[in-house]
C-alpha cells in the first residue's frame, strides 16, 4: 500500500511539473502584439515650446505608420525637449529647463486628428486589429533608462492611454500617471539596458474601468501620451506592446495549486 500511495503521489508531481512547463512555454512563446519597439524610422525631434510633430511610413508597428510628436508641458524661454528613436530605443531627453511632452500615435496613416489629447486620429487600421492575440489583457510601456529629475515633482502629469475599436463613435481613454507615479517611485532607480522594466496597464481600465462594450479583439487605432512638469525628467523606452496581465499568470498559477489540492 506504501508503495501504490508513493507511485501516485510521484506521478502526480510528475504530471503536475508536466502541466506547469508547458503552460510556461506556451505563455512565453505567446505571439502578443508588438505595437512599435523602435528599431524602424529614425527620428531627432527638437521643440522649444509647442509640439513638434513627424510621421514614420511603412514601418513594422501597428498599422505600418507611427505618428510621433515632441513639446514642452512648460518651459524657461530657452527650454528645449528632445524625442530621439534610434538603434530599437526611444529617448526623450530635456536641457533641463523644459517639461517633455511626447505623443505617439498608431491608426495606419500619417498624420493628426483634430486635438492631440482628445482626438488624435485622422484613420482607422483596416482590417481591425487583434490585441487580445496570445492571451493578452494590458498595454506594456517598457522603460531602459528613467532620470529622476526633480525629486519634488512627480514624473509624470499623464500617461494617457487611447484606443479606437470598431463599431464605436467614442474614442476610449485612461490616464494612468497615478499608479505610473508610483511604480516609477519604486523601480526607476532598478531601471536600465541590462534591466529593462515593463509599466502594464490593464485593458479593462479604459473608459476608467465603467465600460461594458470595450472589445479590444476589434481595435482601430492605439495613442499613447507621457508628459511630466518636471524639467529634468528624462527616460528612454524600447517597445510599447500588449502582454498578459501578472493576475492573469497568478491565476493560472492558483489554478495548478488547486488542482494538485484536490488530487491529494
Amino acid at each position: 500500500m506504501f508503495i501504490k500511495d508513493s507511485n501516485e503521489k510521484s506521478i502526480l508531481k510528475s504530471v503536475f511539473a508536466l502541466v506547469a512547463f508547458i503552460l510556461l512555454v506556451s505563455y512565453a512563446n505567446a505571439e502578443y502584439v508588438m505595437i512599435d519597439d523602435f528599431s524602424e524610422g529614425n527620428v531627432t525631434k527638437t521643440s522649444q515650446g509647442n509640439q513638434s510633430e513627424w510621421s514614420n511610413n511603412g514601418l513594422n508597428v501597428l498599422g505600418g505608420v507611427r505618428d510621433g510628436s515632441v513639446g514642452c508641458e512648460s518651459s524657461e524661454a530657452d527650454g528645449r525637449s528632445t524625442a530621439n528613436i534610434s538603434n530599437g530605443l526611444f529617448a526623450v531627453t530635456t536641457n533641463h529647463k523644459a517639461a517633455p511632452s511626447i505623443y505617439l500615435s498608431y491608426d495606419g496613416l500619417a498624420g493628426w486628428g483634430n486635438h492631440l489629447d482628445d482626438d488624435p486620429f485622422n484613420d482607422s487600421l483596416s482590417p481591425s486589429q487583434d490585441l487580445t492575440a496570445g492571451g493578452a489583457d494590458a498595454f506594456s510601456i517598457e522603460f531602459v533608462h528613467a532620470d529622476e529629475g526633480d525629486s519634488g515633482v512627480a514624473f509624470f502629469n499623464d500617461v494617457l492611454l487611447t484606443v479606437k475599436m470598431e463599431g464605436q463613435s467614442s474614442l476610449y481613454q485612461y490616464n494612468a500617471n497615478t499608479e505610473a507615479n508610483s511604480w516609477m517611485d519604486t523601480n526607476y532607480n532598478l531601471i536600465s539596458e541590462s534591466n529593462p522594466m515593463a509599466f502594464e496597464v490593464e485593458f479593462a481600465k479604459l473608459g476608467n474601468g465603467t465600460s461594458t462594450d470595450i472589445d479590444m479583439a476589434k481595435v482601430e487605432a492605439v495613442g499613447l501620451h507621457i508628459c511630466s512638469e518636471n524639467y529634468d525628467l528624462e527616460y528612454t523606452l524600447n517597445s510599447f506592446s500588449t502582454v498578459p496581465e501578472p493576475a492573469t499568470l497568478a491565476l493560472l498559477g492558483s489554478g495548478l495549486i488547486m488542482l494538485r489540492r484536490k488530487r491529494r
